[in-house]
């Protein structure tokens, strides 16, 4: 409302400690808008005085916050500034009225806080000859829904009276709306679609001049819904307030029309101002159901609080040092009278550091009590009990002591070890007790507190010199004092990291269609296994080409472009890892295809069909070239032949003698 305008100041108090702190000042500005408007006449003072050619005004009587904006209507047609009719802000001026400025005026105002409608309103009517002359115009009716509206209409040699409902009209008489023998208007079961303006028409016979109307609005009562919001400040059903303080509540009703009352109803006489609920020093006999009630024609809701006084708790018995043993359940015990929960709620803290509960701490909500399951060294400390009730300072106990008689126990248990050899090496056994306890170690098999010159036992630390095979084993710590012995066995294995003996060449080169190997082989204990990455990515392999074989190397059976990369040899056994990378680089090879074929060559055939096939051709082709030479040869001697004839034609010989001597010729070519 608008009465919250002003500074506000915020201070923030610890009933603990007692400390305030108040905020730098705040200013609210509540912009609000009046309930209601009216129309008033201004100037003549009364209508009656209102003669053709004076000049009028009227205003808007209205109450609002910062800048109003004002519209002005006649009947149901808004105002238009001319030189005749002109609007200024809360007044309406209309210079030499005459009947043609006839009708209901009403004002609509609107600013940051909303909107709201003129109810009464002013009807201007001047006499003149060639109208009928209003007597009792209509007025704005405001019903509920389902109700019963009725708008009076009485003209002065009227000889017809006639009723339109927005631009619907004239209106009959039908189940719903009635015209009474006075003219007047009854609408029955009002619903929503009725709400409008009506305007009444009263018609002279004789006159051929343009009938008058004065208009009225039919408007429909409501209430608005209520919430948690409606009453201020917000809370929940229950309202706890401290005895001896101040309590005020504020109902704020919710949109409505007409305007919401408000009225409160309580255990005892109330004391109520512009809907607000203020106790001024609330007593114990306050405590009870408040009801708020908002009402109108339209409606009626009601919203209720219970009202609780707080009164300051009080301790009755407070909590007692005590002493436990470590791991045992503590008490603590804090016995008080209070509201019961969960208005008053217990509280605990450690050395005044309020407490996290859980499953092992636990605090009784009714009796106080402080139960630790399995307590903890770090549980020791001052306890103080704290009983809070709301609107109240809360109360502090005496503080009581829990002493922790720590037991005997290892901080940590020693674990297994595994140890490189060679290496310098400590293994570490710890404890801690009521008393420092004593820590020695034994090995299984070796006489009592004996160790070999590598190794020596520090106060529960073995230092191993240079680790050995032989130092593998069962050892035990033992820790005494006297709450009594304790001790722990572990498992040393004696390990050696991988170390390659074998490695690659790095880069690899390979040719396109051939095999390749990677030699990778590690030796630990132990022993050592080994996987294959390709770019990091771990066994990334096409199976049927790569191979890693049983001593860790990789084959791969045929070499592609794509498997170019870089490639690591990882040995691992429980001693740690070792890696190694290298590069394979994949030249190409002309004409060759991944599935094994060659360019040039149709149809599919293995390494062995392409050997036969260039073995036959070569063949053939020294077969071709024999029998050429032989061919040859045989023309070369059928030549030289015929020409030895040639040249001694006279040669007489016997047939045989010349046969004998063709013969050598031709043995002797």
């Amino acid at each position: 409302p608008k009465q919250d305008t002003g500074q506000f100041t915020c201070i923030a108090t610890n009933f603990t400690t007692g400390f305030s702190q108040t905020s730098r000042t705040a200013t609210v500005d509540v912009h609000w808008l009046g309930q209601s408007a009216e129309v008033l006449l201004h100037n003549p003072d009364l209508k009656e005085d209102i003669k053709s050619g004076d000049d009028v005004t009227i205003k808007c009587h209205v109450d609002g916050s910062g800048d109003l904006n004002i519209e002005w209507f006649r009947n149901d047609e808004r105002v238009i500034k001319t030189e005749k009719v002109q609007p200024k802000g809360k007044r309406l001026h209309i210079k030499s009225a005459s009947p043609m400025d006839n009708g209901v005026y009403r004002c609509k105002v609107t600013n940051e806080a909303g909107t709201i409608e003129s109810f009464k309103n002013l009807a201007v009517n001047i006499p003149g000859e060639e109208w009928a002359w209003m007597r009792e115009p209509p007025k704005d009716a405001l019903v509920k829904k389902g109700g019963v509206a009725r708008f009076d209409c009485l003209y002065q040699s009227a000889d017809v009276l006639e009723w339109y409902f927005k631009e619907t009209g004239p209106l009959e008489n039908t189940t719903r709306i009635g015209i009474l023998p006075n003219g007047s208007l009854v609408i029955y079961k009002v619903r929503a679609s009725d709400q409008g303006m009506y305007s009444c028409v009263g018609i002279r016979g004789e006159s051929t001049a343009v009938p008058q109307k004065y208009s009225a609005k039919l408007i429909i009562a409501y209430l608005g819904d209520v919430g948690p919001r409606v009453m201020e400040p917000e809370g929940s059903d229950d309202r706890i307030v401290a005895v001896g303080t101040e309590m005020q509540v504020t109902c704020i009703p919710p949109k409505s029309n007409p305007p919401a009352t408000v009225v409160w109803s309580g255990p005892r006489p109330l004391n109520v101002d512009q809907g607000s609920l203020l106790i001024e020093s609330v007593k114990q006999e306050d405590a009870g159901n408040y009801t708020c009630t908002i009402h109108n024609i339209a409606d009626s809701k009601n919203m209720t609080f219970h009202l609780i006084i707080a009164t300051p708790p009080l301790i009755k018995e407070g909590p007692m040092s005590i002493s436990v043993e470590e791991g045992e359940p503590a008490v603590l015990k804090c016995i008080f009278s209070a509201i019961p929960p969960p208005i008053t709620k217990v509280l605990w803290q450690r050395d005044k550091a309020y407490l996290r509960h859980d499953n092992r701490i636990i605090v009784n909500q009714n009796n106080g009590t402080l139960t630790i399951f399995n307590t903890h060294v770090t549980d020791k400390g001052e306890y103080t009990c704290v009983i809070n009730t709301t609107s109240v300072k809360p109360v502090f106990s005496k503080p009581a002591v829990l002493h922790i008689k720590e037991k005997l126990k290892f901080s940590p248990r020693p674990v297994d070890k595994k140890l490189e050899l060679g290496s310098v090496k400590k293994v570490y056994c710890k404890a801690q007790g009521a008393t420092p306890p004593v820590i020695k170690w034994l090995k299984e098999g070796e006489p009592m507190l004996k160790f070999p010159e590598h190794v020596v036992d520090v106060n529960g630390t073995l230092h191993f010199n240079k680790v050995q095979s032989s130092d593998k084993g069962r050892y035990t710590c033992i820790a005494t004092n006297s709450q009594g012995l304790i001790n722990a066995t572990i498992e040393i294995d004696v390990i050696v990291t991988p170390k390659f003996t074998v490695l690659p060449q790095n880069p690899t080169d390979a040719f396109e269609g051939y095999p390749v190997m990677f030699d990778c082989i590690a030796e630990g204990d132990p022993k050592p296994t080994i996987q294959w990455d390709k770019n990091t990515v771990m066994n990334d392999f096409d199976h049927k080409r790569f191979h890693v074989l049983e001593n860790g190397s990789l084959m791969i059976k045929e070499a592609y472009l794509s498997d170019e990369g870089k490639y690591g040899c990882t040995a691992g056994n429980s001693g740690g890892l070792k890696r190694y990378e290298v590069s394979l680089i994949v030249r190409s090879v002309g004409g060759y295809r991944p599935d094994g074929s060659i360019e040039g060559l149709e149809g599919e055939g293995s390494m062995m069909t392409k050997t036969v096939c260039i073995t036959l051709s070569a063949a053939a082709a020294y077969m071709v070239l024999v029998i050429g030479l032989m061919a040859w040869c045989r023309y070369r001697r059928r030549k030289r032949k015929q020409a030895y004839l040639e040249a001694n034609p006279t040669s007489a010989m016997t047939e045989g003698t010349g046969h004998s001597l063709l013969g050598k010729v031709e043995n002797g070519n």
